[in-house]
């Protein structure tokens, strides 16, 4: 009897049922994860078909992190979804131009209502690596606002 209690006072079995449930919570949510950037790329790459205009999305993509350093693949979101008023002219982009291209691209995503998680500041702070989890989320703020028009 003594060795099916913990140290605690409660049955072991317990705790062993509290760590696998944990354990399941994790796995659940790292399927969960995976579908979400499974959708983030769907999008991306119907983005990037559907467009006539070739040029625009010209954009490789192959993380969420460098890939959006130079805030191309921000611009090429943010066209994409953009209305007439807020479209603006992707092919006088230059990817040398990261501070311009991050406020052109979260200025209009903003007024095509998604919501500002990212400030141009940070992302220039972070440099050609940014916090694959900051770009995701903020991309992913773009799935949830336009999910039924990609």
């Amino acid at each position: 009897l003594l060795s099916a209690l913990s140290l605690s006072g409660r049955p072991s079995y317990l705790a062993e049922a509290e760590r696998l449930a944990a354990s399941l919570l994790r796995f659940v949510e790292r399927i969960k994860t995976r579908k979400i950037m499974q959708n983030c790329i769907i999008l991306l790459r119907g983005m990037q078909k559907k467009n006539s205009e070739p040029y625009v999305f010209e954009v490789k993509v192959h993380n969420f992190s460098s890939s959006w350093a130079d805030g191309m693949a921000f611009c090429a979101l943010a066209h994409h979804f953009a209305s007439e008023q807020t479209r603006f002219d992707f092919a006088q982009l230059n990817a040398q131009n990261r501070k311009d291209n991050l406020t052109i691209a979260f200025d209009v995503a903003e007024k095509n209502g998604v919501v500002p998680l990212l400030e141009v500041d940070d992302m220039l702070e972070m440099g050609d690596s940014p916090d694959w989890k900051c770009v995701f989320v903020y991309v992913m703020s773009f799935y949830r606002q336009f999910k039924d028009r990609s």
